[in-house]
């Protein structure tokens, strides 16, 4: 749920030269539409790297990984979902609904959702693998996935960026959502 099965990316190409809006990485489409994509990482670059990523296709690009960044380059966004091992391309922000059940050691909840360490910081709640060292955790939950009544004690979220949750709502451009990757 934090950051494994989505991934907000912004290629190169849509940046201009001198621009690093996120942390690098390499992408490789699998088929014709650009649809469906792999991430290579390199662990040594050949002589010629520049020429190896033409020659197999392999693109640059960079993730988005705070909501700052999101917002700032918004227009220029593919959302890259977990499918069967592979991802699913879509060009814009797609938000996630989730609930959050914000816990401490004074207030032991067993419940079957993902637990997760947090940080709160202004309308946000950053998310970390869960540390059993800290006095306080919550658990996180996709919206359909949580009973009616334990709803009623959960509070609602939207997350863009993995492993950030926003109390508050987005205001994304409406054209964000409607290109289509080329």
């Amino acid at each position: 749920m934090n950051g494994k099965n989505k991934k907000l990316i912004i290629f190169k190409s849509d940046c201009n030269e001198n621009e690093v809006p996120g942390d690098l990485c390499y992408v490789k489409f699998l088929d014709e539409e650009k649809n469906y994509a792999v991430f290579y990482k390199p662990l040594i670059a050949p002589k010629y790297f520049k020429e190896y990523l033409k020659e197999n296709k392999i693109e640059q690009a960079y993730e988005i990984t705070d909501d700052t960044l999101l917002e700032n380059y918004q227009d220029r966004v593919y959302t890259f979902r977990d499918d069967g091992g592979v991802f699913k391309v879509n060009k814009g922000i797609e938000l996630d609904e989730k609930l959050v059940l914000l816990a401490n050691k004074g207030m032991e909840i067993a419940l079957n959702f993902p637990k997760y360490s947090y940080e709160l910081k202004g309308k946000s709640i950053i998310i970390k693998p869960y540390k059993k060292k800290r006095d306080s955790y919550c658990y996180v939950a996709n919206e359909n996935d949580v009973n009616e009544e334990l709803r009623r004690i959960m509070i609602p979220v939207l997350e863009a960026v993995p492993g950030i949750l926003n109390m508050g709502t987005y205001s994304f451009s409406e054209k964000t959502n409607k290109k289509i990757l080329k």
